[in-house]
């Protein structure tokens, strides 16, 4: 998949644009690279984008941003590589960022193996839910 920006952009309103979630999902995937693309605004799902029981996916250098609950989760995702990615959520009234909540969850990675998290600029940790991966060169930028 090739670089492309899906966004949240009301100037374009065809009568559903605020009831659309806005989210990127692949499921049962092999074999695939992702490269540059741009995910903003995602409201109302579990996570911008999702990786479900994929294997050998080369994410890289793609953006997420600004959208309710998780940036990117991985679900039994296996060899596979996460890298030069941002993910971030800078937005004022974020759900997130209230005072009682947590930190943005930017990446949860939910079972799998041989996964390669690498060189990402995150706003929040990663979490872990018995997944192995490799967890090298993260930096978290408040």
């Amino acid at each position: 998949m090739g670089a492309n920006n899906l966004d949240r952009n009301p100037r374009y309103d065809y009568g559903n644009t605020a009831d659309a979630n806005n989210s990127v999902v692949m499921r049962d995937c092999d074999d695939c690279t992702i490269n540059g693309l741009h995910v903003t605004g995602v409201w109302r799902d579990e996570a911008a984008v999702t990786l479900e029981n994929c294997r050998r996916i080369n994410l890289s250098d793609c953006t997420i941003l600004d959208s309710d609950n998780v940036g990117l989760l991985l679900k039994n995702v296996v060899n596979s590589r996460i890298s030069g990615c941002l993910i971030r959520d800078d937005r004022q009234e974020s759900p997130k960022k209230g005072a009682q909540s947590k930190a943005m969850t930017t990446i949860r990675v939910e079972g799998g193996k041989g996964l390669l998290i690498s060189n990402n600029l995150l706003d929040g940790p990663i979490e872990k839910a018995d997944a192995e991966i490799i967890d090298l060169a993260n930096t978290i930028a408040e």
